[in-house]
């Protein structure tokens, strides 16, 4: 085998760095990651966490600093009369109460669904026995009829309005 090779430093380190954020980019680029994930996510929750972030603290997380020779000003943070006192035990507790009620939501009407569906099956059952129906002395013109009246009279079919 040859010599064992080691490389002790980068020989080609990348030479651009990190821009930093002003305060400005880093407040908007918090507000749109509330938005974000309050939209399209739909996870309130995060947004309001995002929310309750300074500039500062969001930049940080997301790896970057702020130069404050940029332009734009620092902001602490001010705390609202939403955040201010919460006991986080109530308010773990108030969000699983929620995710509780939009469970109780989901099941219910996961429950109307399947009586839908179970009433169209039967629906389609009641069709199939027509068409299978060997009588030579069923018309068309009768079958026909026999498949309209198996369905609802208060749905409204296709195309109405």
């Amino acid at each position: 085998m040859g010599p064992e090779v080691r490389i002790v430093r980068n020989l080609f380190p990348n030479p651009r760095q990190k821009t930093p954020w002003t305060a400005e980019q880093a407040r908007k680029k918090r507000e749109q990651a509330e938005k974000f994930t309050r939209e399209v996510l739909q996870d309130d929750a995060r947004a309001d966490e995002i929310a309750a972030m300074s500039p500062e603290e969001y930049a940080a997380g997301r790896g970057k600093q702020i130069n404050p020779n940029l332009g734009g000003t620092v902001k602490r943070k001010v705390s609202t009369r939403e955040n201010r006192g919460i006991n986080p035990g109530v308010a773990a507790i108030q969000t699983a109460n929620k995710v509780l009620d939009i469970h109780k939501e989901q099941q219910q009407r996961i429950r109307e669904l399947e009586a839908d569906l179970q009433d169209r099956d039967r629906m389609l059952d009641a069709i199939v026995d027509i068409l299978e129906d060997e009588d030579p002395n069923y018309t068309d013109k009768a079958r026909v009829s026999d498949i309209d009246a198996v369905f609802p009279e208060d749905e409204d079919e296709p195309g109405e309005e």
